[in-house]
């Protein structure tokens, strides 16, 4: 007896699991507050918007100023807009431009770790000396002489002639970077470098600049004096460069910038948000009207839902018949729905009569009886004592017992009337005096505290339960 109460109790001070399904239908029977408390919120926000609003119109001084601040907020967004995709724009050009000369420089697409190379060095002598015991020096023209010759064979007709000699589709600003010159003037010497992806066109180069060099001796002499130019060394062949490494790195690293830049510059653009405000007017008034309507009818019909499953959840309700057969080991017998009031539409409450599993029949208010009079015949055995108790209000108890034992057919047992365990002494000697229970209780008014109460009354004596009739 003593591990049986103790059971018992266990069971008694489970933690209670929520029901979701039970939740929202308890939500969804209240749908008729819950749209009431909503348009009753939309109407207050909607019109106490729209009263300030037509108010504030009202103001000149108010929409003047709301105007200009309006106009200026627009104007301060489409400059910077403006400003901002210009931007866009400029290193969009970049990129392309860098894009198409990669793709075209025959200087960018050459392999620097296999880069075919010639060289050649300049020495320029115009046999100066320093006259010794002399205060007057003559000048030494050497300088003047190699900025003469570097300027020749840097110069436009001169690659214009190398353009046409390789026959290739380039260009003079392709050859420009293909041909490199270092001038040394403390050494008065210069150095040509011509580099390719092979020898064909370096070679065509270098043959022009030493044509270049010697057809310039003669007119130099007239112009600046007397020299002679020596070609000191001639080297070809193929080289790492690693200078035309570094170039390329620093230009994809470049490029890589500038798409970095337009990839800020974009974002820039797509969190400019433009201005929300508008100039003061009717319709502005009438769209606010709506705006707050809606907001104040989605958060009404929220509150109002959500008091719905604080009520439903603080409730001391009866538990469901699922929890009553898993939980206290009760089956209900039979179970009758009160009686649908008429009211508008009245087809949504039917929906969730659906919803729930309630059928048209169960709203029948003999059937129930019937189906719960038929299962004690076919079940309680003969002599047996049974015992009606439930914690509904006296008058429904009475009347649901003598209901019930109107359709009783079965004579061979014997059903009492015991009233509420909780509060009738008398009930509870009775109690003593029988075999077997039956409660008959009501899903909306019996309270869970009660109902468990009077459970444990029954199990404490060790009474057979037949089940539960719910009102």
């Amino acid at each position: 007896m003593e591990q049986q109460n103790v059971n018992m109790i266990n069971i008694y001070e489970d933690e209670e699991e929520i029901d979701l399904k039970t939740l929202i239908i308890a939500v969804l029977r209240k749908w008729r507050v819950l749209i009431v408390t909503a348009i009753l919120f939309a109407v207050l926000l909607g019109g106490f918007k729209g009263l300030t609003g037509f108010l504030k119109l009202q103001d000149s001084e108010y929409v003047q100023e709301q105007t200009d601040a309006v106009n200026e907020a627009q104007e301060q967004y489409e400059t910077q807009k403006e400003m901002y995709e210009a931007q866009l724009k400029n290193l969009e050009s970049e990129v392309r431009t860098l894009n198409d000369y990669r793709e075209k420089s025959l200087y960018m697409n050459i392999d620097p770790y296999n880069e075919y190379r010639e060289t050649v060095t300049y020495y320029v002598n115009t046999d100066y000396q320093i006259m010794p015991g002399m205060d007057y020096q003559n000048i030494n023209q050497a300088t003047s002489i190699l900025n003469a010759y570097v300027r020749q064979v840097q110069d436009f007709n001169v690659f214009g002639q190398a353009v046409n000699l390789i026959g290739k589709d380039m260009n003079i600003s392709d050859i420009r970077e293909l041909v490199q010159v270092q001038q040394d003037n403390a050494n008065f010497m210069f150095t040509v470098t011509v580099v390719g992806e092979n020898e064909e066109i370096p070679s065509v180069l270098m043959d022009v600049v030493r044509e270049t060099v010697e057809k310039s001796k003669k007119e130099i002499e007239n112009t600046i004096g007397a020299h002679t130019i020596e070609e000191v060394t001639f080297t070809s062949g193929y080289t790492v460069d690693t200078a035309l490494s570094d170039i390329k790195i620093r230009f994809e690293d470049n490029v890589t910038k500038l798409h970095d830049a337009m990839a800020k510059k974009q974002k820039a653009i797509d969190d400019l948000k433009r201005p929300s405000g508008e100039i003061p007017s009717q319709k502005r008034v009438l769209k606010q009207i709506v705006k707050f309507a809606v907001l104040g009818g989605i958060g009404g019909g929220f509150m109002a839902a959500l008091w719905t499953c604080i009520l439903f959840l603080v409730r001391d309700k009866m538990p469901d018949e699922e929890t009553l057969k898993k939980r206290y080991g009760i089956r209900v017998i039979a179970s009758c729905c009160a009686q649908r009031k008429k009211r508008a539409f009245s087809f949504v409450d039917r929906w969730i009569d659906l919803f729930e599993g309630i059928k048209e029949s169960d709203y029948n208010q003999e059937i129930p009886y019937q189906l719960a009079a038929a299962d004690l015949d076919s079940r309680v055995k003969n002599n047996l004592k049974i015992l009606a108790v439930g914690t509904i209000p006296r008058e429904g108890f009475q009347g649901a017992y003598d209901k019930l034992t109107k359709y009783v057919e079965k004579k061979t047992y014997t059903l009492s009337e015991g009233g509420d365990l909780t509060e009738d002494p008398e009930a509870i000697r009775k109690l003593a005096d029988t075999d077997a229970v039956l409660f008959i209780e009501n899903r909306e008014y019996t309270r869970g505290s009660r109902f468990i109460k009077t459970w444990e009354l029954v199990k404490t004596q060790n009474k057979e339960v037949l089940g539960l009739f719910l009102l």
